[in-house]
C-alpha cells in the first residue's frame, strides 16, 4: 500500500500481524527478545502543538554491548524531502534537526510467545497487546546527534532490513488527499494525543513487513493511559476496526511495498 507523505491508524489485529510476522522471521529472537519499549508522551505531545510541527522522527539504535535494539527520537524542524529516498544514509541532524541532542528510549519491552506461527501465534500476540502493561522507569537518555549517529549505524550494520534506519511520521495537516477539504481533513498524530483518556505515555512495537523489497521494519506506536495500560476498544469489533484506539504505524520508509 501507498503510505508517502501521509500517516493514518491501524486495527490491533493488524498490528498483531506486523509483530506475527517479526516472530515467524526469526526478528524478535535476533532482537534478543526485545519487542519495544515505552517512553513519556509528555514532549513529543508539546510538540505535535506547535503551529509548524512537521511530524516525529524515530531512529533504529541498537546498544553496541548488549545488542538490543531501541529508538531514539529527534526533534525535527522541517518536513521530510521524500525525494531523497534514494539517499539510505541520513543521520540524526542531517538538514532536519533542531537543537543538539536526540532523546534515546531504552526501557526495554522482552517477551517470548508460546506459538512459533500461524493463527495461535497471530492470536496469542493479539491477547499480548490487549493485556501488556507497564510504565517506563527512567527518563529519557540524551545523546549528541554525533553519538546518536554511531548507535544508528550499529543498527545499520547488524540488521540488514532496515536499512534507512528511521521511522518518520509525518504530520499531513498541508498535505490532505486529492479532493479532500484541508479543514476536515483528519491529522492522525493530533487525534492520537487527543484520545478520550490522557495519553500518558507511548509503548512501541516492532513490527516487519516482508512484502517490502527494503526498510522491512514497522514501528507501531500505541497510546497508554496513567497506569501503564494500553488504549482499549469498547468490544472487540474494535480490535478489527481503525475507527477503534488510535495506534500510528504509517510511517516512511517504505514510500511503496
Amino acid at each position: 500500500m501507498e503510505n508517502r507523505g501521509k500517516i493514518k491508524p491501524i486495527s490491533y489485529v493488524l498490528a498483531s500481524e506486523y509483530i506475527k510476522n517479526l516472530v515467524e522471521e526469526g526478528i524478535l529472537e535476533s532482537f534478543d527478545q526485545v519487542i519495544g519499549g515505552v517512553f513519556e508522551a509528555k514532549k513529543l505531545k508539546k510538540w505535535s502543538r506547535k503551529k509548524k510541527f512537521p511530524g516525529l522522527m524515530f531512529w533504529y539504535c541498537l546498544d553496541p554491548e548488549t545488542k538490543k535494539p531501541f529508538i531514539s527520537i529527534e526533534r525535527v524542524k522541517n518536513k521530510f524531502k521524500y525525494e531523497q529516498d534514494g539517499d539510505t544514509r541520513n543521520l540524526p541532524g542531517d538538514e532536519m534537526g533542531r537543537g543538539r541532542k536526540c532523546r534515546l528510549s531504552k526501557n526495554f519491552n522482552q517477551t517470548q510467545f508460546n506459538n512459533k506461527n500461524g493463527e495461535d501465534l497471530k492470536n496469542e500476540i493479539l491477547e499480548f497487546l490487549i493485556t501488556d502493561s507497564g510504565k517506563p522507569s527512567d527518563t529519557f537518555e540524551r545523546k549528541s546527534f554525533a553519538e546518536t549517529a554511531e548507535l544508528v549505524n550499529e543498527f545499520r550494520n547488524e540488521k540488514s532490513y532496515h536499512q534507512s534506519g528511521f521511522a518518520y511520521f509525518t504530520f499531513s495537516e498541508d498535505n490532505p488527499p486529492e479532493g479532500q477539504d484541508p479543514t476536515t481533513y483528519r491529522k492522525f498524530i493530533s487525534e492520537f494525543f487527543d484520545q478520550g483518556e490522557k495519553v500518558k505515555y507511548i509503548r512501541y512495537y516492532f513490527g516487519y513487513e516482508p512484502s517490502y523489497s527494503k526498510d522491512n521494519l514497522r514501528l507501531i506506536l500505541v497510546p497508554v493511559d496513567k497506569e501503564g495500560r494500553n488504549f482499549l476498544p469498547k468490544d472487540k469489533q474494535g480490535l478489527i476496526s481503525e475507527d477503534g484506539p488510535v495506534l500510528l504505524q504509517y510511517s516512511w520508509p517504505p514510500r511503496n511495498p
